[in-house]
């Protein structure tokens, strides 16, 4: 019950749910292995169906919405970016945090082959992962090696939390000073 529960919350919420379900299995003796399986068959539903429909809605038809149209020349320029850089930008947005949608849509919408989308897709999925996987083993293991150091725990994981948002903020404008969004 609890790992549909997981399928179910990762297929809706995607791979961000997959963090505290992670460290939940750490801590609890669930099996590591079928939450990342989970993970793993969830997102892989989930972005074949924003993908597909992606495919059902043809390019004119997108430009042709309100917030779209008024910015058709930054949409025109960022679909030059995105049919030269299509692999590494899937790729890159398991890990950018609000993106996944928009770029299954946009490889949907751009006709981009199926076989190379769910590559890059799945890729990316498996590379957060391990990186998420590793994250979690770590601070779990740290947790239980350094009790008395909770202080330097929690200092840790603000520096990261941080260095995300800076991330994030960074990313956005940089976006917007590129392509004037």
């Amino acid at each position: 019950m609890l790992y549909a529960i997981l399928f179910f919350g990762i297929l809706i919420g995607g791979e961000w749910v997959f963090v505290p379900a992670l460290y939940t299995a750490f801590q609890t003796g669930l099996s590591v292995h079928a939450i990342i399986g989970i993970s793993l068959a969830a997102t892989f539903i989930a972005d074949t169906a924003w993908y597909l429909i992606g495919r059902m809605v043809p390019y004119e038809r997108v430009v042709t919405l309100p917030l779209i149209r008024k910015k058709r020349a930054s949409i025109d320029s960022l679909g030059g970016l995105f049919d030269a850089h299509a692999m590494q930008i899937i790729f890159i947005s398991k890990f950018v945090y609000g993106t996944r949608i928009a770029v299954q849509l946009s490889s949907g919408i751009t006709r981009i082959l199926y076989l190379r989308f769910i590559c890059a897709s799945v890729g990316g999925t498996v590379a957060l992962a391990a990186v998420l996987t590793g994250f979690v083993w770590f601070i779990q293991n740290s947790l239980s090696a350094l009790t008395e150091h909770v202080y330097y725990i929690h200092a840790s994981l603000l520096v990261f939390i941080i260095l995300v948002v800076a991330l994030q903020f960074i990313m956005r404008r940089l976006a917007r000073r590129i392509w004037n969004i």
